[in-house]
């Protein structure tokens, strides 16, 4: 996880299992990848995880990362 990356910024950790991203399910790293080229910038997503042992909804703001 990138600190002070959107993800980080929304409470996402490293470890977490991405299940759903706004209602469509995410079977592998390509769906998760498909999904995220075609949101927009600032318009909040709700992303389901499973985190020790439950599931939890988190609300992730896609934004751009800046340069290192």
């Amino acid at each position: 996880m990138v600190t002070g990356s959107p993800a980080a910024r929304s409470g996402l950790r490293s470890g977490d299992i991405i299940l759903e991203v706004d209602v469509h399910p995410i079977e592998d790293v390509a769906d998760l990848q498909r999904l995220m080229v075609g949101e927009a910038l600032g318009s909040p997503m709700r992303v389901l995880v499973w985190r020790d042992g439950d599931v939890r909804a988190i609300t992730v703001e896609p934004a751009e990362l800046e340069a290192a």
